[in-house]
């Protein structure tokens, strides 16, 4: 179940779900997260992608569970920003990283709008016994992925093969020039 501008706001006051808190940026089943005011000047290239970080950090209970989405008017430009990893697990607390990325034709400038991105919050069937207590919990600031460090666990990854089996035996479905240029692992 969706939660309602109601039930975000009681949870806000009850949990602190959602700080700072602008009753503004709240609509009638999401909220809007703003950008961290400490970015730097960001512009996406046509192509691009980034990792920017929300302003608000947010805290979980052990019964909801949240997913970022693009805004609406970003979308119309080619810009996604929050859509790909954007799920909070039950009991998560801190800022969030975010990928934002311009699958559009022309520059565009993040600091343009404020809100960068759309939560919703969803209520679980009951609280959860595991709760999240990963690699990311109280982030701050921008967090990149746990095993960026760790690249030498990842070395024995046979790429060409995970390409051929994600396309069905027909790895003319996917470049393979793809995972040499994006994972470096």
């Amino acid at each position: 179940m969706i939660l309602s501008d109601k039930t975000i706001k009681k949870l806000v006051e009850e949990e602190n779900l959602i700080t700072p808190f602008n009753e503004k940026n709240l609509s009638s089943n999401s909220y809007d997260l703003t950008l961290a005011e400490d970015q730097e000047r960001l512009e996406l290239m046509p192509g691009e992608s980034r990792l920017v970080v929300t302003e608000e950090k947010v805290n979980l209970p052990a019964d909801v569970v949240a997913k970022t989405v693009s805004k609406s008017s970003f979308a119309r430009c080619g810009v996604s920003i929050g859509d790909i990893g954007g799920w909070v697990d039950a009991g998560y607390r801190g800022q969030l990283t975010l990928l934002a990325v311009n699958l559009g034709d022309k520059p565009f400038e993040l600091r343009r709008i404020k809100e960068i991105c759309q939560i919703i919050f969803l209520q679980a069937d009951s609280k959860a016994e595991k709760t999240y207590n990963g690699h990311y919990q109280d982030s701050k600031g921008l967090k990149e992925a746990w095993f960026i460090n760790d690249r030498k666990n990842f070395n024995n990854v046979d790429v060409q093969t995970a390409i051929v089996d994600i396309s069905g035996g027909n790895s003319n479905l996917v470049d393979p020039d793809f995972f040499e240029k994006r994972c470096d692992f």
